[in-house]
């Protein structure tokens, strides 16, 4: 029996011993090395112009997402509004994304429409509208909108407006 408790004994210092040499600089080296992760940013900052993916043209978008809510492949003279939504890829914080509209290539007097960002963003949507507030139909042709960042047009989509969507 007191082989027993002696062998206990022995088992237990030799695990505090153990125990003893993994704290102290061990535990240091570990915390500076977690630290200094800590203070590297998780992805590289984007640089360079935005990029997007595959437009797409809507009917509506998700007002806190951008996201389109279902797609379309043209529009008719009497829709309310022209949506269109395109993925981002990667777009730099200090960004400025300008739409510029036409129909039928010539450039429609609007007021400004833009979107600043304010992160880097390498997921999510962006999304512009043009709506008709006359009382009158659209003209039916090709409307277009260029998004522009820093004086370059860095994506584009372009739909059509028919008479009689049944035509499409």
């Amino acid at each position: 029996m007191k082989a027993r408790g002696s062998l206990s004994l022995v088992l237990l210092l030799g695990i505090a011993v153990v125990l003893a040499g993994c704290t102290s600089r061990g535990q240091d080296d570990a915390e500076s090395e977690v630290v200094s992760e800590l203070d590297r940013p998780l992805v590289d900052p984007i640089s360079g112009p935005p990029v997007f993916g595959p437009p797409v043209w809507t009917l509506s978008t998700d007002p806190s997402t951008s996201e389109p809510i279902g797609a379309v492949e043209f529009f008719s003279v009497d829709d309310s509004a022209l949506s269109v939504a395109f993925p981002i890829v990667q777009v730099p914080s200090d960004a400025r994304i300008d739409a510029i509209w036409s129909f039928e290539g010539t450039e429609l007097n609007l007021p400004e429409t833009s979107v600043s960002i304010d992160q880097d963003r390498r997921e999510g949507w962006i999304a512009f509208s043009l709506t008709n507030s006359a009382s009158s139909e659209w003209p039916d042709g090709s409307y277009r909108v260029a998004l522009i960042s820093g004086g370059v047009e860095v994506a584009a989509a372009e739909t059509q407006i028919l008479k009689n969507a049944s035509d499409g």
